[in-house]
């Protein structure tokens, strides 16, 4: 009974320091965000902080183009560039996740064939939309784990979402 105890404590213990180093990661890109002098710059910290602070193999920051009415790609690691860079999330595949307007974090089992993402060759992927002030899709933060290396990265579970809202 004390062992069941004792490893409840200590599994209690390695859940807050890993919140705790996310919350310190959070504050640094914080830090680094405000003095991001170009969008560009913007993306390419935040995608960096996607890999480092949740684990996750790959991450792309998408932002959307009214003209086009799709999501491009501003910045991504752990991807092929070419490859990456020809992927666009249109509004179709948009509406379907119900990412037009106050969207919430999602996270997709996805399948090699599934189009756009499953080509990229993603098994899991968890999606955080951001919104003007009016509430319209501006862009989305994604970061995936591939079909190839599943075994080797945790498992994308819910309790990530309120630190990936940040």
């Amino acid at each position: 009974r004390f062992l069941k105890v004792e490893q409840d404590l200590i599994n209690a213990r390695n859940y807050l320091d890993h919140d705790l180093a996310r919350f310190k990661a959070i504050q640094s890109y914080s830090q680094k965000a405000i003095k991001a002098e170009t969008l560009k710059e913007f993306a390419e910290i935040t995608v960096e902080l996607v890999l480092e602070t949740f684990e996750v193999e790959s991450s792309a920051f998408f932002l959307f183009d009214k003209n086009e009415n799709n999501l491009k790609v501003q910045a991504s690691l752990g991807f092929d560039d070419e490859t990456i860079k020809g992927i666009q999330l249109n509004s179709n595949w948009i509406t379907s996740r119900g990412l037009n307007r106050n969207g919430k974090v999602l996270i997709e089992q996805l399948q090699p064939d599934s189009a756009p993402l499953g080509t990229l060759g993603l098994s899991q992927v968890i999606l955080s939309p951001f919104y003007d002030d009016d509430g319209t899709l501006s862009g989305i933060i994604a970061g995936g784990v591939s079909v190839g290396k599943k075994d080797y990265y945790n498992e994308i579970k819910e309790e990530l979402i309120p630190s990936f809202m940040v």
